[in-house]
Formats: C-alpha cells, sequence, structure tokens
C-alpha cells in the first residue's frame, strides 16, 4: 500500500474520477476536510476514499495538515445561509440568501429555479456564492469568504470559456 499524508481542503472542492476538470465529478468536501493523499498526478493530487477506491483533488485546494488556518470571518450575531438551485434541462437558477438555516436558503432556491429537475448546487453559510456557466452546457460553482474568490472557484469549477452567471452573498 502506497504512504497517504493527511491534507486539508482549504475550501469546498469537487473530487474527479481522474486529474482534471474534465473528469467526471464523484462529489466535493467541504472546507476544512482532512483527507488522505497518496500522491500527485498532473497538480491534481490523488485522495483516498472512505470504503475504498481513489479520486483526484486539485492540489490548489490542498495543504498539508498541519499548516491549515481555519479562516475567521468575524462571528456574526447570527449565522446566514445563502444556496443556490440549478437545472441542467432548461439552465434555469435560482438562489435565496441571508436565511437563518440552510434548509430555508435552499426551499427559497428551489423555488426561485421554476424547473421540476433543479437541485442545489451549492451552498454556504456566511460568505459567498458563485455560479458559471458556459457555451457548451457546463457550469461551475464557488464559495468563499469574498465574492472575488468564490467567483474564481466558480470559474475554474466550470472549466474552459466560463462567465459568472450570478454571485450572492450573505450580510
Amino acid at each position: 500500500a502506497q504512504a497517504s499524508t493527511p491534507y486539508v481542503a482549504t475550501s469546498d472542492v469537487n473530487y474527479r474520477t481522474g486529474p482534471g476538470v474534465k473528469y467526471y465529478k464523484l462529489g466535493s468536501i467541504t472546507q476544512g476536510t482532512t483527507v488522505l493523499v497518496t500522491r500527485m498526478v498532473d497538480g491534481w493530487y490523488e485522495v483516498e476514499l472512505e470504503g475504498g477506491g481513489v479520486a483526484y483533488i486539485s492540489s490548489k485546494y490542498l495543504v498539508p495538515a498541519g499548516s491549515y488556518q481555519q479562516p475567521s470571518y468575524g462571528s456574526p450575531a447570527q449565522d446566514e445561509y445563502a444556496a443556490m438551485a440549478y437545472s441542467y434541462s432548461t439552465g434555469n437558477y435560482g438562489y435565496g440568501y441571508n436565511y437563518d438555516t440552510q434548509y430555508g436558503a435552499e426551499q427559497r432556491a428551489l423555488q426561485e429555479c421554476r424547473s421540476r429537475d433543479c437541485q442545489i448546487v451549492v451552498w454556504v453559510m456566511n460568505g459567498c456564492l458563485a455560479l458559471a456557466a458556459n457555451d457548451y452546457g457546463n457550469i461551475g460553482t464557488g464559495w468563499a469568504a469574498s465574492a472575488y474568490d468564490a467567483e474564481s472557484n466558480a470559474i475554474y469549477d466550470c472549466g474552459g470559456g466560463c462567465w459568472i452567471a450570478e454571485t450572492v452573498c450573505t450580510d
């Protein structure tokens, strides 16, 4: 077995079947999640999945566990949630923000999306989220403390030729 090293995600990030955005997205991990890295492949870390198997995460979003600093966004009087929903069949999207629960923000996003197949594609607590798209039907999502970083993450997640369709921040 290969030696594995603990790394921590510096933001929400997708993991994929291969080392690049052209590979199928298997899922995502949240900021602060620790993963076990086995090796580097073309700028992507190969990570062990729970229950066996491997996936790939861009090395831009992982740092060695010992060097990770939990970001501090101040302490708002109350946590605020935002969420975005997207329909892959129509391209419609909707969002909800400044809700005191994740559920509330997600329900508003689904309601605003106005398509039967809308699904939640990204959510955030006390931060910003962004949706990027391109002419080929690809989308990307991102979230971060700032709108700029959320948009950068969404553009990266989307792949090539993408633009920002929407950005939403909590208060």
